[in-house]
């Protein structure tokens, strides 16, 4: 606990351009009045849609996770496009828009904050097809570490196809400290 507190508290100001407006500080009842709606997973987590302007375009949902266990305390935030729709065999718009959104990360991380990008174009498959989950026959995922929990955050970009024509980008900023 009190290596999170000063980690956070040292750090906060240099991430608080991709937090949203958040703090890792920040409870559910601080968040509440922003919240569209939200849901209990398990017995441990709350997860709620938030009303926020996110500094992406497209984005279809933004949720907020907040761990129970931990006084509601925020513990995730998780970032989902509006599918992204391209007929290509070879992905020209999803991977233009994987890059303007690894850039976009990018400008707002620390200069040291270094990331690690994976860019495999499905073969054989249409490129939507091909990141499937089930198919798993491409990937384009980017990271950028905790780096052993001496930086607050962790980000984690993935483009997933949710057929052969769509798919969209997910990113996850999670708090080192809270999730395993």
């Amino acid at each position: 606990g009190l290596h999170e507190l000063l980690v956070v508290r040292a750090e906060a100001q240099k991430y608080s351009n991709i937090m949203l407006g958040f703090s890792w500080f920040d409870n559910f009842e601080k968040v509440r009045s922003r919240a569209k709606r939200c849901r209990y997973m398990g017995s441990r987590y709350v997860v709620c849609t938030i009303k926020t302007t996110a500094w992406l375009q497209a984005v279809e949902s933004l949720e907020a996770q907040f761990d129970r266990q931990a006084d509601n305390r925020l513990v995730a935030i998780e970032i989902k496009s509006k599918p992204i729709k391209d007929g290509s065999a070879n992905g020209d718009e999803p991977r233009r828009r994987f890059e303007q959104v690894l850039r976009s990360i990018k400008s707002r991380l620390p200069k040291d904050h270094i990331g690690v990008a994976t860019r495999q174009t499905p073969a054989g498959v249409s490129f939507w097809e091909g990141l499937q989950p089930e198919v798993k026959a491409g990937e384009y995922q980017a990271y950028w570490s905790d780096n052993d929990k001496r930086r607050p955050i962790f980000v984690y970009l993935k483009l997933q196809g949710s057929g052969k024509k769509e798919g969209r980008y997910k990113i996850v900023i999670g708090n080192p400290f809270r999730i395993g």
